[in-house]
């Protein structure tokens, strides 16, 4: 079974698509396809393959603060700031952006700044009975 994250789904879901123009709709006709009628299917599928290989290995191997690992993805920050950020929340779960300035060093308008994104993305977010901080991404 290939599990495909819902960030790939557009990309799986044209592979299938150009696959059955080729073999045909019909599910068994696939099973019987040959390699050729399975071509965009193929190539989709080794590229999500040796991406996530060489994403795995990238990941195990470096030693960097600034990069994280999110949903099957490496995720590399350009600034320190949000590793410093997101290892206070990991830290602290409860803490207020007062708290995210003292602990850090950084203004609470970049600290603002920098949630709002990691929010945005998903690799965050605020919730549970205290407000507390759920961090996503693992380092």
């Amino acid at each position: 079974m290939v599990v495909v994250r819902s960030r790939k789904k557009s990309e799986y879901l044209e592979a299938l698509h150009q696959t059955d123009l080729k073999v045909g709709p019909v599910p068994g006709d696939g099973a019987h396809a040959e390699t050729n009628e399975i071509r965009p299917f193929l190539k989709y599928f080794n590229d999500l393959v040796a991406t996530e290989i060489y994403n795995d290995v990238l990941f195990v191997s470096e030693k960097n603060e600034n990069v994280w690992w999110y949903d099957g993805e490496r995720i590399t920050f350009r600034t320190p700031n949000y590793t410093k950020i997101l290892n206070a929340m990991r830290t602290e779960p409860t803490l207020t952006l007062a708290d995210m300035k003292e602990i850090t060093g950084i203004s609470i308008a970049a600290i603002q700044k920098l949630l709002n994104q990691l929010i945005q993305k998903k690799y965050v977010e605020r919730g549970g009975k205290e407000g507390s901080w759920r961090v996503f991404l693992t380092q």
